[in-house]
């Protein structure tokens, strides 16, 4: 029975993180948004063979979702 306490509350932990995991989680997803903002708008204004108009599209909006959860998780993180 105490295994199987520890475990639960294990997966209760596991699926509630602290303030500071979700504050550095945040921070590096958004890190990780403008990256792909940045390549977005490369793609968009470089020409070449390389990448295409809609593959920057899908690569700037993949970056502003990102970033956006991560100002989200930044504020769950501080309230």
């Amino acid at each position: 029975m105490n295994k199987l306490s520890r475990f639960k509350a294990w997966l209760i932990n596991l699926s509630t993180p602290d303030s500071k995991t979700l504050a550095t989680l945040g921070e590096d997803i958004r890190k990780f948004g403008i990256t792909s903002i940045g390549i977005g708008l490369v793609g968009l204004t470089v020409a070449g063979d390389t990448i295409t108009t809609g593959e920057a599209l899908v690569i700037l909006a993949i970056g502003v979702c990102t970033w956006l959860y991560g100002v989200y998780l930044t504020h769950l993180a501080n309230s």
